[in-house]
């Protein structure tokens, strides 16, 4: 009985930890629009912006199965004239699988974007945070199960320029609201990108 409480304790202190580093990590996106250095100066113009990326995703907590692991990413958007960018973005990822016990996990993604373009010069910088549907699935031998959670992603990315191409790196953290079930499938999200701005 006692090692039940003290499970059922361990992943209310998880999921709160998780759920401070979300609200956390959006407050200082937000700071970082707020309060921008002051050499650094919004995107000029009207933007259209499309990327691939290659992402991993990190869970966040002790998994026997990694839904997220590798994966691939398509982002497409907007930046206004004052650097304000409005996207979408899907994310495929590849998830994990134990052949021992005939299961494989995996998650896709379909998410909103906001965020502030910063000119760095040769840089350019955007926090934002995505929200949007996350859809887990489950394989266990001929069973299929899959469920769909709101999503919420706040992060960074900084992009280098070579005229109309650029290369991006991101940092992200992927808190899927899945209710009491317990199963988490939040993650640190890593990527990479190649992009076309016009």
């Amino acid at each position: 009985m006692r090692s039940i409480e003290s499970r059922a304790r361990e992943e209310q202190r998880r999921c709160a930890i998780s759920r401070g580093l979300v609200w956390l990590l959006a407050a200082a996106g937000c700071l970082c629009v707020l309060v921008a250095p002051v050499d650094a100066a919004a995107a000029p113009g009207l933007t259209l912006s499309a990327s691939l990326r290659v992402l991993y995703g990190a869970a966040a907590d002790d998994v026997t199965l990694n839904p997220y692991e590798e994966g691939l990413g398509l982002r497409g958007g907007l930046t206004l004239s004052g650097g304000l960018y409005l996207g979408a973005s899907l994310d495929y990822f590849f998830g994990d699988s134990d052949d021992a016990i005939d299961t494989e996990v995996g998650i896709y993604q379909v998410l909103g974007n906001v965020g502030y373009d910063f000119d760095l010069g040769l840089l350019m910088l955007r926090p934002s945070i995505g929200f949007g549907l996350a859809e887990s699935s489950l394989q266990f031998g001929d069973e299929d199960e899959s469920e769909g959670n709101f999503a919420l992603s706040p992060g960074a990315e900084l992009f280098l320029g070579f005229g109309p191409l650029n290369v991006s790196a991101e940092l992200r953290y992927n808190e899927v609201f899945v209710g009491d079930t317990g199963a988490d499938v939040d993650a640190v999200i890593f990527g990479l990108g190649l992009g076309l701005s016009l």
